[in-house]
């Protein structure tokens, strides 16, 4: 049976259907257009826009679409422990995403590796950092949006 058609059976309220494909879609689709924007506010302006502040905001966006497509799937939606399962499993994808895009980033910038070569312990407490902050975002933007579709649905009739 299709798990995508509307008569499919659901997951119980101990385990949530997301989408690792989306979800790393929807990241690296974040991820790129703000090292884009970054980029081209620094290029044209004087201001400079945070690396570390901008790698928040695409486990964030990833979260909240995954959130949405929860709760158009799932009524009523999962307890609290189901949502911390699936933030662990977003932030770990997120996690590998992160190394992907810090090899990338070695091939593509000359003395980048060189640098990453020289201080692979802080390079870890760095990614150990970024992780322990997506956790609580991934949880948290997940229940955001789910609540706020539900809501949005309840409404609407959907």
């Amino acid at each position: 049976m299709d798990p995508h058609r509307p008569d499919a059976p659901r997951p119980g309220a101990g385990q949530i259907d997301w989408s690792p494909a989306r979800y790393a879609g929807v990241f690296i689709l974040a991820l790129v257009g703000l090292t884009v924007l970054r980029y081209l506010v620094l290029r044209f302006t004087e201001y400079g826009i945070s690396a570390a502040a901008l790698q928040a905001v695409p486990p964030m966006v990833a979260a909240q679409v995954e959130g949405q497509r929860l709760a158009r799937r799932m009524n009523p939606l999962p307890g609290g422990g189901a949502m911390w399962r699936a933030a662990l499993g977003m932030t770990g994808l997120a996690g590998a995403i992160l190394v992907g895009w810090t090899l990338l980033g070695t091939l593509l910038i000359p003395g980048l590796a060189d640098a990453f070569l020289a201080a692979p312990l802080m390079i870890a407490i760095v990614l150990a950092v970024y992780l322990a902050l997506f956790l609580p975002l991934n949880r948290f933007f997940l229940g955001l949006a789910a609540r706020a579709e539900r809501r949005r649905l309840d409404r609407t009739g959907g």
